[in-house]
């Protein structure tokens, strides 16, 4: 699994959203954060809503990860 330590009320702003409405204040983190998004609905064969795909899409692209 993807376990991330994380303070209490970070993990209650992000609650069950996807990167389409959170991503973790740590900018330095935004593409790894999509990449672990990305790969785990690979894996586990998860359908990204729309929104959440071109967000994740987006990043990626920008941090130069294909």
């Amino acid at each position: 699994g993807v376990y991330l330590a994380v303070s209490a009320s970070e993990n209650r702003k992000k609650s069950d959203k996807g990167p389409s409405e959170y991503y973790p204040p740590n900018s330095a983190y935004r593409c790894t954060y999509a990449q672990k998004w990305r790969d785990v609905a690979r894996i586990y064969s998860i359908a990204l809503s729309n929104a959440d795909s071109v967000v994740v899409k987006n990043v990626l692209e920008t941090c130069g990860i294909e």
